[in-house]
């Protein structure tokens, strides 16, 4: 059977629109030049849920006179950081200096032991992606994310702070994505092997969060048992 004259053609400046805002790059050459890494590990992998009501009270609890409204992507990501941090101090018996890299805002944030309540990481966290808006209130450059990437896999690299990525894939739309056998059950997220990598991910009825863990066995043996974070959170619930 012929396809028949029904052959729709796009206006081919629509597709030209991305590349004029965000011009293709030498990234990944630039990268293989850096002189630091990932740390790739084997590491273990989890699956929490937040459902919309937990991010309520967690919200509640989270929220302060500097930031009355925290939104549900920094309250998940403070508590997620804050009990990673008390995995290591579980572990090493001091808690050293962390810092949290938001791959999506490219956001630093940096805390020290008197800072680790959760209201005060959410703060934190708040204050990093305000200076972040003012800095980069033009638009990010392909040489701004170079850099970024660059300085986060140096400081990957270091013994002397916990390093923490987390990326937020919430509000994309994956669940109004169809390619023609319908719209998804379930859109989840692959594996890295990356120490101490945290993703996120709307669930399907985008009030709550999907948090995957990228953790070393140890750390993540403890956890996956840690009461605070499991008064909020469920492990791996079933997906339908």
């Amino acid at each position: 059977m012929g396809l028949g004259t029904d052959v729709v053609a796009l206006p081919t400046a629509e597709f030209g629109v991305a590349a004029s805002i965000y011009p293709p790059q030498d990234l990944f050459i630039k990268s293989l030049q850096t002189s630091g890494e990932y740390v790739y590990e084997d590491c273990a992998k989890r699956r929490f849920v937040f459902d919309a009501s937990n991010i309520l009270r967690l919200k509640s609890k989270a929220a302060s006179a500097i930031v009355p409204n925290p939104t549900r992507v920094e309250v998940v990501s403070a508590l997620i950081w804050k009990c990673a941090r008390d995995v290591s101090r579980s572990n090493l018996g001091v808690t050293r200096p962390a810092m949290q890299i938001s791959s999506s805002k490219h956001a630093e944030t940096k805390t020290q032991e008197r800072e680790a309540t959760l209201q005060n990481l959410v703060a934190i966290l708040r204050e990093s992606i305000e200076k972040f808006k003012v800095k980069y209130g033009n638009g990010v450059s392909g040489d701004d994310i170079y850099q970024h990437f660059k300085e986060h896999e140096d400081l990957m690299g270091k013994n002397d702070i916990n390093n923490y990525t987390c990326s937020s894939w919430c509000r994309f739309g994956f669940y109004e994505a169809n390619f023609g056998w319908g719209k998804p059950s379930w859109v989840t997220i692959p594996g890295f092997p990356i120490k101490n990598l945290f993703f996120f991910i709307d669930t399907k009825d985008g009030e709550g969060i999907e948090a995957f863990l990228s953790l070393k066995e140890d750390d993540m043996a403890i956890i996956e048992t840690n009461k605070e974070l499991l008064a909020y959170a469920s492990l791996n619930p079933i997906v339908i």
